[in-house]
């Protein structure tokens, strides 16, 4: 595996922290991870799998996010099932005006 310092289309797995009940800070490296169908994983999963003395990374579905702060039902989840199901994506055929002062988003970052 590699560790990338950006979102970008080689992205499978996005890293958080995560609360006793499974639910991150909403960042936008979150959003794009929902809004791209990626894994997105409690920190511990990379922790547990090396204390596994790096023999095979641990089952990822174990650490799976339950959902930001905001929404918690099961989001990432359902993004990635969706995508791989072939449907379309969360923010298909959508628009988005960002206001002034915001930091320009694309789909590599």
């Amino acid at each position: 595996g590699r560790i990338a310092t950006c979102f970008n289309g080689s992205t499978t797995h996005i890293i958080v922290n995560v609360d006793e009940n499974g639910r991150c800070t909403r960042t936008l490296k979150y959003l794009q991870g929902i809004a791209s169908g990626r894994w997105i994983v409690d920190y511990q999963w990379i922790k547990h799998s090396l204390e596994n003395e790096g023999q095979v990374a641990l089952p990822v579905s174990m650490y799976e996010v339950r959902g930001d702060h905001i929404y918690s039902v099961d989001a990432p989840q359902k993004a990635r099932l969706s995508l791989a199901r072939g449907e379309a994506g969360l923010f298909a055929c959508m628009n988005f005006f960002v206001m002034e002062g915001c930091t320009p988003l694309s789909k590599t970052t």
